[in-house]
């Protein structure tokens, strides 16, 4: 079982196409994508048993009241 933290923000497909993403700044765009990356690699590389995301999409990736991505959709 994989338990994360409430993301109170909704999903970042939300923020995509319903929200005001296009107001993004660099620095938090880059920030979602390097929280998705960091998430990846530790769930590829550092849990045991190694985790595997299905289906990577934007409605799969939720966001934190400071906009901290956390991947769902988690199969072994």
């Amino acid at each position: 079982m994989l338990v994360f933290e409430y993301a109170s923000n909704g999903t970042l497909y939300e923020h995509l196409h319903y929200g005001e993403a296009a107001q993004f700044s660099w620095l938090r765009r880059m920030k979602i994508a390097i929280g998705i990356t960091q998430s990846l690699r530790y769930l590829h590389t550092e849990s045991r048993p190694p985790f595997a995301i299905s289906e990577l999409k934007s409605n799969s990736v939720y966001v934190t009241e400071d906009f901290t991505p956390k991947a769902d959709d988690v199969v072994y």
